[in-house]
């Protein structure tokens, strides 16, 4: 009875986990006994760290931009790490090499702003912090349902990079979000700087469809 208990505890625990925080695993049913693909592995390692992370709602636009910003990098640095072994293509060897050393660096460098204490909070009437706060749910839930619409496949190099465009276009959306509200140059820098490179990456990722 014990037994039993516990295993439908834990089947309700990890049924909820599932429904809560990827609408569209369904496809995890077509893998005997729940078994991951490389391709399930990767797409799951981009999506980990913004799901075990709730959304920051510090008061600060700043604060909130930086700490959410953190696990949405380390998802790419994670799933851009676990792609390398299986690249063939050398533009997309370079640009996994390259999400992984600039959004490492990124993580470290929003890290030390956030507890450095040179940060120049933009004080917000209630009612724009609410604004903000909408505009950045809105563009992360447009990024999931996109991310989520990406079903592995054997062609693990093209799964990667069409998850990735979409996650990319999420942080791209999130940053010219913060440039509507902070005043922070350093904030500001980071900001234009993601936006500039992540286009460019898109852009990039975009040809690579063609030739995977």
């Amino acid at each position: 009875m014990i037994l039993l208990r516990f295993a439908f505890v834990l089947g309700f625990f990890v049924t909820g986990w599932i429904f809560a925080n990827a609408h569209s695993h369904e496809h995890h049913a077509h893998h005997n006994h729940g078994e991951s693909t490389p391709s399930q592995a990767i797409l799951d390692s981009m999506h980990a760290p913004m799901m075990a992370q709730a959304p920051c709602e510090s008061k600060s636009p700043e604060i909130d931009y930086l700490t959410d910003m953190i696990p949405h990098h380390q998802g790419a640095v994670d799933s851009a790490t676990l792609l390398l072994p299986h690249i063939t293509n050398d533009e997309l060897k370079t640009l996994a090499q390259n999400i992984i050393q600039s959004q490492t660096k990124e993580i470290a460098e929003f890290k030390a702003l956030l507890s450095g204490g040179t940060l120049s909070n933009t004080e917000l009437l209630a009612s724009n912090y609410q604004e903000f706060l909408k505009a950045n749910k809105k563009a992360m839930d447009t990024m999931m349902r996109q991310m989520n619409a990406v079903k592995p496949t054997d062609n693990i190099q093209k799964d990667f990079v069409q998850a990735m465009i979409a996650h990319h276009n999420g942080a791209i959306k999130t940053s010219k979000i913060i440039l509507a509200y902070t005043k922070d140059p350093q904030v500001r820098k980071i900001a234009q700087s993601i936006i500039a490179d992540q286009e460019s990456e898109v852009k990039l990722m975009q040809k690579l469809l063609t030739k995977l």
